[in-house]
């Protein structure tokens, strides 16, 4: 018995209270930023509004109010659960450490001040705001490290492996991180008989697709590789194996352009997605389509888990893509009030799943 039943119906009644796309789409109507955060304060994000609403205005207060709501979710969820399910919600949770300690290396090596960088934490996980907040205080991402050696985290391992972590080693320690974590996915033992690493292997897949398509004709790759993890092979930059095999991703990451790079992953879960983003990539030279249609890809995922694994972790980790996917619509409404754009070009930014076909082989 992994107890899931009391966490779970919780976390149902949290997805229920999720803006609807059609509601979302018209705070695209608001004016201004200030008028979408009195909206908002008629929802669900009240509270966490309201506090923000104590120290911030504008864009600033939107991004506090939303932080503050993720946060509070994650107090929450680590509350739903016990036993086996607490073991396999923490890993789960244990993402948001690895982008945090991500986050903390990266303040540590611009040397930014212990305040901006715990601005960009959210203590979600394993480690708490104390934590983060003696690790902002060091002098070195090295005694950062140190000090996560000291601690017995799990997160000291992949950067204890690379030796002395410098500002130079910066990107080494964000790449071995992650792949760390997506490892930990497919092998840790509460990951045993569970969907994360049917999990696993898509979201290494989108991250991954997301790299291989930046890496089209550009230039210079190999040797910024050598000089920062010591190893010139595309095939360092990503993250682990999901269902597409690395040396297709090194192949299409040597194309010329992104239709003959697209054109290799035709048998793939991702080629009717790939495709139907292509021609408005060609027609913009931008990727930003096809990242818009991995998200889309992703949320799909995650409703059809919450729908296959109702008694199992599937919904914790759908319920957390779809608050991520609703939070991040709600600061692109906020970012084309701010620029006063008018509601149809708002609408048009925002990451919607049913705005267009997308492939949904899976």
């Amino acid at each position: 018995m992994t107890r899931f039943e009391f966490g779970n119906t919780r976390l149902r009644g949290l997805k229920a209270r999720f803006f609807a796309e059609a509601d979302l789409a018209g705070l695209a109507t608001a004016g201004s930023v200030e008028r979408l955060l009195n909206r908002l304060t008629n929802s669900p994000y009240r509270q966490s509004v309201e506090e923000a609403m104590l120290q911030y205005s504008g864009l600033e207060c939107l991004d506090d109010a939303l932080r503050r709501d993720l946060i509070t979710l994650g107090e929450r969820i680590r509350n739903y659960f016990s036993g086996a399910a607490a073991a396999q919600c923490a890993l789960v949770l244990e993402q948001y450490d690895v982008e945090n300690v991500v986050a903390i290396l990266r303040g540590l090596a611009q040397r930014q001040p212990p305040e901006t960088i715990l601005g960009a934490v959210l203590p979600v996980g394993r480690l708490q705001s104390a934590d983060f907040s003696a690790l902002a205080q060091l002098e070195t991402m090295q005694d950062a490290v140190a000090l996560l050696a000291t601690w017995q985290s799990p997160l000291a391992a992949p950067l204890l492996e690379l030796g002395n972590v410098r500002p130079a080693r910066l990107f080494a320690a964000e790449i071995g991180l992650r792949r760390w974590y997506f490892r930990r996915l497919r092998t840790a033992r509460a990951a045993r008989g569970t969907v994360l690493p049917r999990v696993q292997a898509v979201e290494a897949d989108l991250a991954n697709l997301m790299t291989m398509l930046r890496l089209v004709g550009a230039t210079g790759v190999e040797s910024f590789l050598e000089q920062a993890v010591g190893n010139g092979d595309l095939e360092a930059l990503f993250i682990g194996d999901g269902r597409i095999r690395s040396g297709l991703l090194v192949e299409g990451a040597h194309q010329e352009g992104v239709e003959t790079a697209v054109a290799l992953l035709d048998a793939t879960p991702y080629g009717p997605m790939l495709q139907a983003a292509l021609p408005e990539a060609k027609k913009t030279g931008r990727l930003y389509p096809f990242e818009r249609g991995l998200i889309q890809y992703r949320r799909r995922f995650a409703r059809r888990l919450i729908i296959s694994d109702p008694l199992g972790i599937g919904v914790l980790w759908g319920v957390l893509v779809l608050k991520i996917g609703e939070q991040t619509n709600l600061r692109l409404i906020g970012q084309g009030l701010f620029s006063q754009d008018p509601p149809e070009r708002i609408r048009d930014a925002l990451i919607l799943e049913s705005e267009r076909a997308i492939g949904r082989r899976g």
